[in-house]
């Protein structure tokens, strides 16, 4: 792997650097990512000048600071306000190589999806291409190119994200105003767990009062969020253990097995993809395949539908009567 490096005592390295402007939000967790990004773009920073860059107060800084300290290594010499900090060694931008930061880069470009929250306008100020050579640098948007797909927007719930992931590092609860389906429903002391990314999409998963079961809450649902008193962060806490079972992000009441019949002209495209961990696929004698797998949940329906003529559900019943009700209520459309 080739790997660049600058120098971070060079002042023509820390000229070239730019600094990220404050970001539109004002919370803890917006704070802390844009002080480390700053930390990772000059090298160094007194705590005098981070509070310029992030435009708090110095006190608000320094609590930032005792945030930031539990997810990265940073490291202060000196006293009070010229108090200087730096990004511990092997943990930085200057020690990536280039395919680091195309990675990065790769990453920035997936999470545009958030635009309009802190998450995306820190990512946005951050290049991890700076320093690469332009001889490597140059048309990389058009050398790796990502293409846009159905997303939900979370410009609206700006807020309402920044809360929950305050709420998250901090180990804080929530409390929730939340639209489901039947009505508006308040959650109070919620404990959150994971934020869960699912096809573009951001999910909050959260237990209330120590109950078992787990919430599976759309962001954009929610629709007010404030912050509660400190929690302890579970640590039989397990996401794929709790995701796992389920076909997809919604969980269902029951886990099955699912036996799924493709025809031979959609083979290699099933073939190619794991579509859950406990998948087993078998080709048969006319080159269909059959996919078999231990799971469960709504959105099964969805997937075999997508199919269309080319996959048969064999079993659950459940799920081949909801799949013929599907379809013949679209027939019926047509038929009108």
């Amino acid at each position: 792997m080739w790997v660049f490096r600058s120098d971070a005592a060079s002042p023509e390295a820390k000229m070239t650097l730019p600094t990220p402007p404050a970001p539109r939000q004002s919370t803890p967790t917006a704070r802390a990512v844009r002080i480390l990004l700053v930390l990772l773009t000059r090298g160094e920073a007194t705590t005098r000048e981070l509070a310029r860059a992030v435009d708090a107060s110095v006190r608000v800084v320094r609590e930032d600071l005792k945030l930031l300290a539990t997810l990265a290594p940073i490291e202060g010499r000196g006293e009070r306000d010229a108090r200087v900090w730096s990004v511990g060694s092997g943990f930085g931008v200057r020690t990536l190589g280039l395919l680091d930061r195309i990675s990065l880069q790769l990453g920035r470009d997936l999470a545009g999806f958030l635009r309009g929250t802190s998450l995306e306008q820190s990512l946005r100020d951050f290049a991890p291409l700076d320093g690469v050579p332009s001889r490597y640098a140059a048309h990389i948007d058009r050398k790796l190119r990502i293409l846009s797909e159905p997303a939900r927007s979370y410009a609206d719930c700006a807020d309402i994200l920044d809360t929950v992931l305050d709420a998250l590092l901090r180990e804080r609860a929530l409390n929730l105003v939340y639209r489901a389906t039947g009505g508006t429903r308040s959650f109070d002391g919620l404990t959150p767990l994971s934020l869960v990314l699912y096809r573009r999409a951001l999910y909050l998963l959260a237990r209330l009062d120590g109950k078992p079961e787990t919430l599976r809450l759309p962001i954009e649902r929610i629709e007010a969020a404030t912050l509660g008193p400190p929690i302890v962060y579970p640590d039989d806490w397990d996401p794929d253990a709790a995701l796992s079972p389920w076909f997809g992000i919604i969980s269902g009441r029951q886990v099955d097995t699912v036996v799924l019949r493709f025809s031979a002209q959609v083979r290699p495209y099933v073939e190619a993809r794991q579509w859950h961990p406990s998948q087993q696929l078998a080709v048969e004698a006319d080159g269909a395949v059959t996919l078999r797998m231990r799971t469960g949940g709504g959105e099964l329906v969805r997937f075999c539908l997508e199919w269309g003529e080319h996959c048969v559900v064999l079993e659950p019943p459940w799920l081949r009567d909801k799949v013929l009700s599907e379809l013949r209520g679209a027939l019926r459309l047509y038929e009108d």
